[in-house]
């Protein structure tokens, strides 16, 4: 809210969707401006994704919708009612940083009910690298398999800096074979996809 007060006009309307979007890009612009760039790395390294915020019992709040999240109980789906938001962070490359598992949110915008968030949130990243001191130097993003759409890709593409990991969706078809990995370093049971 501090942030949000600091770039918007101070007056008794709600402010439009441009001025509330240029206010986002400011704000964005200045907490860009505080972090450090790679040295040990020859890039930036940057994350994308949606996470909810439950609104189960405020049953008057607008947009609300049904949106992913996980729940530990089996048996159960992974959804809950309320809104989604996108984000866009910089991972930190000090060791002692990673060790705390610590990010730096840039940006985070609400994905409204009619939107897809990972749409929003390519849409983002583009904006984030393209407006700040980022756009100078390669720019590496790591994102799951909802990112590989053909509209993240083409924006992906638009931008001569950024390069943009993400996982393969699991209903891909592939028409080579890949690479077979020794069996010691592929995964044994857990959690994800195997590696090999």
């Amino acid at each position: 809210d501090a942030i949000h007060n600091l770039f918007c006009r101070q007056s008794d309307k709600a402010p439009s969707k441009e001025e509330l979007r240029e206010s986002q890009l400011q704000a964005t612009q200045v907490l860009a401006g505080f972090c450090p760039k790679a040295i040990v790395k020859k890039f930036s390294l940057l994350v994308s994704d949606c996470t909810a915020n439950p609104r189960v019992y405020a049953k008057t709040v607008e947009d609300r919708s049904y949106v992913h999240a996980p729940n530990p109980v089996s048996g159960q789906k992974p959804i809950t009612i309320g809104h989604q938001y996108s984000y866009a962070a910089l991972l930190p490359e000090d060791e002692k940083d990673k060790k705390s598992h610590w990010i730096v949110p840039l940006s985070v915008r609400r994905v409204h009910s009619y939107e897809k968030g990972h749409e929003i949130g390519i849409l983002q990243m583009r904006e984030l690298i393209e407006s700040t001191w980022l756009k100078e130097s390669l720019c590496v993003s790591v994102m799951d398999s909802a990112y590989s759409t053909p509209f993240c890709n083409q924006a992906v593409g638009k931008v001569p800096c950024w390069v943009n990991i993400v996982r393969m969706r699991s209903n891909r078809t592939l028409y080579r074979q890949a690479e077979k990995l020794p069996k010691e370093e592929r995964k044994k049971g857990g959690k994800g996809r195997g590696r090999g």
